[in-house]
């Protein structure tokens, strides 16, 4: 028989009670003490391949916090509960990975975590396809030699590049990343050969792709004879052995407006326009223009790739401030100011705008100072005679003056002529190559970079902003 002991203390109205250790059929391990909390999922990482994949992640938990899960890329790393789902107790997540196709790994995290306490993070780390690239077409041939554009379209998973090994085939824009395309610019072929390939390569991570060019050619054009009467467009103009005598003039056709032009072959042996250039666009926006344009390309239009503030053909202005309206001198071409007549040229304000095409025609381009220069010391002679306006002038130069950039008048008609060079002066300023009337002109160190005696042409500083007129010169 057990027994069993009750002790009662009434003054304190507490009471014990008392057992025999061998009568007591709880343990007394759990009085008090409870298991350690758990939060744990089975996995920290996951690596699925290219191909995507589906991971069972055992999440267990041993007490009754809320907890949920979030994936932060959920356009491809999805789960099984929504992000606002509210979970408690173990659970069997799913993962869902889909299929991958670029080159470079990608990674997402899973975050499990209880309300106001522990966090868990799983990482995902999918790894990149392999790189793949194609183009088609991966033959082009052009059937006339006036040339053209073509399209290449590349399908690929990676960054690549392109290039022509021909300069008369160029690739635009050079480089990609995934899918795109590629122009092909093909030049007009006027070559001896009836036919020219070029090869335009795709480079991409250990990856080369290649398309063939082929392009026929016209009938070899010979040296076109001078005092031409049939259409000769500025880049078709060929110099040879049977036509190579200096003071030879042609009648060339500009072939973006159909304007006509006459060029002679100089003593530089060079060949020159000898008649200003009256290039205003297609259609003409600038011809009889009798007031200035500001600024802004989209007022009236725009003439190639960069025309603020242009000029044109000037037919009434005031003339050295006065009322007076000044007719434009005879045979006069077009006022541009530096940055029309450089085009692209002067954006970069770097040295590519030396000998520039600007807003000559194709195959020509506006003279650097040194040709200047260079056509005045093979002239043998300093009469500014060989310039202007003169009787037997060579350049045939027109002393039409020049827009000034600040009052926007014309000055010094019937005195000079301004013509555009291409080379830079300073910030604000380029080279014009000013054709003084014999005798007018005046040592300024302000205006001339040389001090010659009167009448000879020479560089002048001008304004970029002020009007001067263009002669082209072949390349």
């Amino acid at each position: 028989m057990k027994k069993i002991f009750l002790s009662i203390i009434a003054a304190s109205g507490m009471m014990f009670f008392s057992c025999d250790e061998t009568d007591n059929p709880v343990s007394p391990s759990l009085s008090l003490d409870r298991p350690a909390p758990t939060f744990k999922a089975d996995a920290d990482t996951l690596r699925p391949t290219k191909d995507g994949a589906t991971f069972k992640i055992n999440v267990t938990q041993n007490t009754s916090y809320k907890w949920t899960a979030v994936s932060s890329q959920t356009a491809w790393c999805t789960l099984d509960v929504a992000a606002t789902d509210s979970l408690s107790g173990s659970k069997i997540l799913t993962v869902t990975v889909e299929p991958y196709q670029l080159v470079n790994p990608r990674s997402a995290n899973i975050t499990l975590k209880e309300v106001g306490n522990r966090t868990i993070t799983l990482r995902v780390m999918q790894s990149g396809a392999d790189p793949a690239i194609a183009v088609a077409p991966v033959t082009i041939t052009v059937n006339n030699a006036e040339g053209g554009v073509e399209n290449i379209v590349v399908t690929g998973n990676c960054a690549w590049t392109a290039a022509s090994n021909a300069a008369w085939c160029t690739v635009s824009p050079a480089s990609g990343d995934g899918n795109g395309s590629v122009n092909v610019t093909i030049t007009r072929n006027i070559t001896e050969q009836a036919t020219r390939t070029a090869t335009v390569t795709f480079n991409a991570v250990g990856l080369t792709r290649t398309v063939t060019v082929t392009q026929n050619g016209t009938t070899y054009i010979p040296p076109q004879p001078p005092d031409n009467t049939t259409t000769i467009y500025f880049e078709d103009l060929v110099i040879g052995a049977s036509n190579n005598t200096v003071g030879n003039q042609w009648t060339l056709t500009d072939r973006r407006d159909a304007k006509t032009y006459k060029v002679r072959l100089m003593e530089d042996n060079r060949a020159w326009m000898i008649a200003d250039l009256r290039f205003g666009g297609v259609p003409d926006i600038v011809a009889a223009k009798n007031t200035f344009t500001g600024n802004s390309e989209t007022v009236v239009g725009k003439i190639g790739d960069f025309i603020p503030d242009y000029y044109g053909d000037i037919v009434n202005i005031t003339f050295n401030g006065s009322a007076d309206i000044n007719p434009p001198r005879a045979n006069r071409g077009y006022f541009y100011n530096w940055m029309a007549a450089l085009q692209k040229a002067d954006v970069s304000d770097g040295a590519a705008y030396e000998k520039a095409q600007g807003i000559c025609p194709a195959g020509w381009h506006v003279p650097a100072r040194s040709e200047f220069a260079t056509l005045r010391t093979a002239f043998g002679s300093l009469d500014g005679s060989f310039w202007g306006e003169d009787t037997g002038s060579k350049f045939n130069g027109v002393w039409g003056g020049d827009i000034d950039g600040g009052t926007r008048r014309n000055w010094g008609i019937g005195n000079y002529g301004y013509y555009w060079s291409s080379t830079k002066n300073a910030n604000n300023n380029a080279v014009a190559w000013c054709v003084n009337k014999p005798g007018n002109d005046v040592t300024n160190a302000n205006i001339y970079l040389e001090d010659n005696p009167g009448g000879v042409a020479e560089p002048a500083k001008k304004n970029k902003n002020g009007g001067a007129l263009v002669r082209c010169v072949r390349d």
